[in-house]
């Protein structure tokens, strides 16, 4: 595994910026460049892929920090040497996938409900801000919780707080053992089945695609010797989960146009429309059959947001949700504190004039 810490060179580069108040793009392996809002202009790229490498790793403390440049597929094979791994199932878009981008979108996978988010397991975080100071917060272990809340800031800002240096992370041991059962049902009645499920103590992973109700069992070998000979549903591969958490199903992965909505699991808003239902009904994905179609529109609570579209798609109704104004004003106050001059991916997840 590669290692080069960078970090002076990267501060440097953020001061410069600031003293020439010219706005930066920040970039890891460019796998998520897509996601959120597309730059104002055409800005400089500040790459931090060159800082990479696993700064500390305690199998037996259930931690690893490392730096921001690491390639996910890394951090991935180092733990399951170990028997270990990321518990918020970080999606993969690319071999090229780095950590800091993994935290900057905040994305976790099917196991979501069961495990965490991201930022349930981000331990400690050092960042260099807007100012070109190098901040560093939380720690390194699990019964560190000073600045805990700050580190976990990191997660789904999208980079606009500052440039992340590396993260402390919380892994967990993987099961024994997986089982996965299939029961086709329509959506609707997966919806129905989803509560009950949820409450399995085995259960780490319910979704519903293609006319089929998915559930992964997770734990020990007895445990999935019990569960393959009484629960409903036929066997299925386990690879169907890194699909869903990849978005490589095909349906999906051949969308120009694709929303993700977030939402109470017992609502029943958009069912219908929904391709993909994962977290136990918490996330939907929907393909709409016009890409200028307000998808929120059909939406009485919740969250939706367009993951994949064209630009004019994103500025006609807005690639996030609009926030309410209390929290449009908090995010703006953290922006102003971390990046008082705006320099940091500006635009990227909100208005910041």
């Amino acid at each position: 595994m590669i290692s080069a810490d960078q970090s002076e060179e990267l501060a440097a580069k953020v001061t410069e910026a600031r003293d020439s108040g010219n706005p930066l793009v920040i970039m890891g392996g460019n796998t998520r460049a897509w996601l959120g809002n597309a730059p104002e202009a055409d800005f400089p790229t500040l790459s931090v892929a060159g800082h990479r490498g696993v700064i500390d790793y305690q199998p037996e403390e259930l931690v690893i920090r490392v730096r921001a440049g690491t390639p996910l597929t890394e951090v991935v094979s180092l733990l399951a040497a170990n028997q270990q791994y990321l518990p918020f199932e970080p999606p993969a878009f690319g071999s090229e996938s780095t950590i800091g981008g993994v935290i900057a979108t905040g994305l976790s996978g099917p196991g979501r409900p069961f495990r965490g988010a991201v930022r349930d397991h981000v331990l400690g975080a050092t960042i260099i801000s807007g100012a070109g100071e190098c901040l560093s917060f939380g720690g390194q272990v699990m019964k560190n919780v000073a600045g805990y809340d700050v580190s976990r800031l990191m997660a789904g800002s999208y980079g606009v707080l500052g440039v992340l240096l590396d993260v402390s992370l919380k892994v967990l041991p993987v099961p024994q053992a997986t089982v996965t059962l299939a029961v086709p049902l329509s959506v609707q009645a997966a919806h129905a089945r989803m509560p009950g499920l949820s409450m399995i103590p085995e259960v780490s992973a319910l979704a519903w695609y293609n006319g089929q109700l998915l559930v992964r069992y997770s734990g020990t070998e007895q445990a999935m010797a019990r569960i393959r000979s009484t629960a409903d549903g036929e066997l299925a591969e386990d690879h169907i989960w890194a699909q869903i958490r990849d978005l490589s199903l095909p349906e999906i992965a051949a969308a120009d146009v694709l929303w993700r909505i977030s939402i109470k699991p017992s609502a029943s808003d958009l069912l219908g429309e929904t391709c993909l239902l994962d977290w136990c009904g918490g996330l939907r994905w929907i393909v709409p059959a016009e890409a200028m179609t307000d998808v929120r529109a059909g939406l009485s609570q919740g969250e939706a947001m367009i993951f994949r579209g064209s630009t004019e798609t994103k500025q006609r109704f807005g690639t996030f949700h609009p926030m309410a104004p209390v929290p449009a004003r908090l995010n703006l106050a953290l922006k102003k504190r971390f990046d008082p001059a705006g320099i940091l991916n500006p635009g990227r997840l909100f208005e910041e004039a």
